[in-house]
């Protein structure tokens, strides 16, 4: 069973997932649903700035809106358009509030014309100003309204203001202004305030605290008109309130609607948070508006949603992420809520528990909901924490695409989008350049899944011809060594052919007769070790060049006594040379025993072979010299001669070469004396 797995899981199209996830994994995004593509880069001048694109003048042309100060130092709102021509600049009495957030555009009048909203202080005075860039009258200020008269910063930036929400609430047909201005060391304003345009009339909730901020709007007592949900809080501070007082560690929610020239307060139960800033998101579901809180202390007490009733704030579950970030809702009907420690986007359920939908990067700064031109899906755009890279999520999250940002230190963050021909274009401003992506439809997303089976194939069949060419390869080298096998068992057989033996019989019948019992036993252990060794590890077709001198060894002792000692022998072996190294079987052993059979055996008189193996560089040198008949002699004493051996050991180098990629050179030198007469023979092999 183990055997079958192991073989099913080596097959080429099992190998082939591993190779081809990889390869999916590191290729770049190129099957996104969408793509965001670099549409333009501007400089805008004055880091100072900052810049919004609208198209102002509903002509379908994009316009840029400079917001800031210009070269001496005056609030300043300057427009141009994409072609960077100059469509004017307007410089404005007092001080901008430099909050972006507050920063709207709006269409007042449905003239087709967006207005712009911002508030400015000058002196002790605080005003709503409304500008419309197509409207000259007045110098395109439509609208002036004080806010405030007896405002004094004692700090650079003081005052700040929260989004405008436009909501008709007296149902005069007339959107009213609701929004906050909230100051810090200049203690005063921290009020909300709901401004009619339609007759000036400027509404303050009574109401003292460090910060309010309005977040929706909800019929809380069913009287048909809505009222405004704000948040409360006093963090850290004893600022003594109006009428009411504000814990540092509460957070209180209030109603005012405007009925005449009264303001009512609608004061709904506080909720304790075990924080000094406590985090908190509000929102409207259907017809109950919920709360995302954060306890500011998650190992005490954890974080919550809470639904708000008339009678107060009742908590329905408890969350058990530690970093809760309230995205809000993409179709008006999923709210998402976003885990930020692990970057896991939750669905908030009918129960109002968390379901789990979507795993995208985390540490984002930046969560910005994008209204959808055609339809009521929004989408989402994200910035980095560095701010190096932007976001586009699909309206749930399933799929985003992303692109890169030059990175410019200590910048400026800011994120926009807008509609061009129905296509979306978002943006981000990093100090003075602002970088602007189309949003499109990847033309190639439906090819996202036939190239990666594409891609898997391919592997497949890479790693199926791989394996094809290594068992080419591996039958082709069981054939060489076959082969050279076969060659070696030649030789073998050679070495103990009849004649062999039946001279080793007669030697052994000679000791016995002359009842020499020593040499006869000594000459039996030499036989038997010389066949040990023959048929030891008869079926490889390499040896160690230590095996490969002794057998060279016992086999000359043999015929030492075979020919009666009519020969002498020496083997010098450098001591430098590693004897482990793997040598074919009988490379040395095929010229000794030629050197015997053709030379020595017809020589008259005492003959020597003297083999001598050396370290010569990297390569092994071992020579074989006789002082035997030489090489003309030899043919000549024996004419039957036919060489099969040293052609079946030149055979066996050539398939030793093919098999392990290593040279062994033969060099065959015949001897003369003076008088050019033979005098033996010398065999060099060289081994690299």
């Amino acid at each position: 069973m183990k055997g079958g797995w192991l073989s099913f899981l080596l097959q080429p199209y099992v190998l082939a997932l591993v190779p081809a996830w990889v390869i999916v994994i590191l290729l770049p995004d190129l099957f996104s649903r969408y793509n965001l593509q670099v549409y333009s880069e501007d400089k805008i001048g004055l880091s100072s700035n900052v810049i919004r694109i609208r198209d102002l003048d509903g002509d379908g042309k994009r316009e840029f809106i400079r917001i800031g100060y210009n070269g001496v130092g005056q609030a300043s709102f300057q427009v141009r358009r994409y072609d960077k021509s100059i469509v004017g600049q307007w410089n404005i009495m007092g001080d901008l509030i430099q909050a972006s957030s507050h920063w709207t555009f709006y269409d007042i009048n449905d003239n087709g014309c967006d207005d712009f909203f911002f508030i400015s202080y000058q002196d002790s005075l605080v005003y709503l100003r409304i500008f419309d860039f197509c409207d000259t009258t007045n110098g395109h200020i439509r609208y002036e309204v004080k806010l405030i008269d007896d405002f004094h910063a004692k700090h650079e930036n003081d005052l700040s203001a929260t989004p405008i929400i436009f909501s008709d609430l007296d149902q005069d047909d007339t959107p009213e202004l609701v929004f906050g201005l909230n100051a810090g060391f200049s203690v005063y304003p921290r009020n909300l305030f709901v401004v009619n345009l339609e007759s000036g009339r400027v509404t303050q909730l009574p109401y003292f605290c460090n910060r309010q901020s309005p977040k929706f709007l909800y019929d809380w007592n069913n009287d048909g008109q809505p009222e405004i949900f704000s948040i409360f809080s006093s963090s850290a501070n004893d600022t003594a309130p109006i009428d009411t007082s504000c814990s540092d560690r509460e957070l209180r929610f209030a109603t005012h609607h405007p009925s005449g020239n009264s303001t009512v307060l609608h004061a709904v139960d506080g909720y304790e948070f075990g924080s000094h800033f406590p985090s908190l998101f509000i929102q409207g579901r259907d017809t109950t508006p919920f709360v995302v809180t954060n306890s500011g202390n998650f190992d005490k007490k954890p974080h919550s949603i809470a639904v708000l009733t008339p009678s107060g704030l009742k908590e329905v579950n408890e969350l058990a992420i530690r970093n809760p970030r309230y995205l809000g809702s993409a179709s008006h009907k999923l709210h998402y809520i976003l885990d930020g420690s692990s970057g896991t986007v939750y669905a908030l359920l009918d129960d109002f528990r968390l379901s789990p939908i979507a795993s995208i990067p985390k540490g984002l700064a930046h969560m910005i909901p994008i209204n959808s031109a055609t339809s009521d899906m929004t989408k989402w755009m994200a910035l980095s924490m560095r701010a190096d890279l932007l976001y586009v999520f699909e309206h749930d999250f399933s799929s985003y695409t992303s692109i890169s940002i030059p990175i410019i230190e200590d910048s400026r963050r800011l994120l926009d989008y807008y509609y061009l021909n129905d296509t979306l274009h978002v943006y981000a401003q990093r100090q003075d350049m602002v970088y602007d992506y189309t949003y499109t439809p990847n033309p190639y997303y439906h090819l996202k899944y036939p190239f990666y089976l594409g891609i898997y194939l391919a592997v497949a069949g890479f790693l199926w011809l791989l394996a094809r060419g290594q068992q080419y390869q591996q039958r082709k080298k069981e054939a060489m060594e076959r082969d050279m096998a076969t060659l070696q068992m030649k030789t073998i057989k050679n070495q103990v052919d009849p004649h062999f033996v039946f001279n080793a019989i007669n030697s052994m019948s000679s000791m016995i007769l002359a009842d020499d019992k020593e040499e006869a036993d000594r000459f039996i252990t030499r036989l038997s070790r010389f066949m040990r060794q023959t048929l030891h590890q008869s079926d490889r077709i390499v040896h160690s060049l230590e095996d490969e001198i002794q057998y060279v060894d016992s086999f000359l002792q043999l015929q030492q006594i075979r020919f009666q000692q009519r020969f002498a022998y020496t083997i010098q072996v450098d001591t430098a040379i590693d004897t482990t190294i793997k040598v074919p079987k009988h490379i040395l052993f095929t010229y000794v025993e030629n050197a015997i059979k053709h030379g020595l055996s017809h020589k008259n008189g005492a003959g020597t072979i003297r083999i001598d193996i050396e370290k010569q560089g990297a390569h092994v040198k071992m020579m074989v010299e006789d002082n035997g008949v030489g090489e003309a002699a030899k043919e000549i004493a024996n004419p039957l001669a036919t060489g099969k051996g040293l052609q079946i050991m030149e055979r066996i180098i050539a398939l030793y070469k093919k098999l392990y990629g290593k040279n062994i050179g033969v060099q065959r030198i015949p001897l003369t004396d003076d008088q050019q007469q033979p005098t033996g023979m010398r065999v060099v092999i060289t081994l690299q």
